[in-house]
């Protein structure tokens, strides 16, 4: 089961797998993937291609650019921004 919160917008192609959660008004764009067990809070905002393997935490008002990977279990504090074509392979704090 995932939980979409109130508000978020998810885009064409976007795949949002099992016991995922977003919080409101996050934005999934095109072509996104957000595996299992992943925690997205309020107003982040995945940009097309991007990708988050399982178990991924993102903080509120987070910025995943475009083509970014984020392998499993990292946690991206709040109001990060992670650059286009990252590769995000440690945690980021605030």
């Amino acid at each position: 089961m995932q939980v979409i919160g109130k508000g978020s917008v998810l885009f064409a192609g976007v795949v949002v797998n099992a016991f995922s959660t977003t919080g409101r008004a996050c934005i999934l764009n095109t072509s996104a993937t957000v595996d299992h067990d992943c925690w997205l809070d309020d107003g982040v905002h995945v940009s097309p291609g991007a990708h988050l393997a399982g178990g991924v935490v993102v903080g509120k008002a987070t910025w995943i650019g475009i083509g970014a990977l984020v392998i499993q279990g990292i946690n991206i504090g709040s109001g990060v921004v992670v650059g286009a074509g990252a590769v995000v392979v440690r945690d980021i704090d605030s």
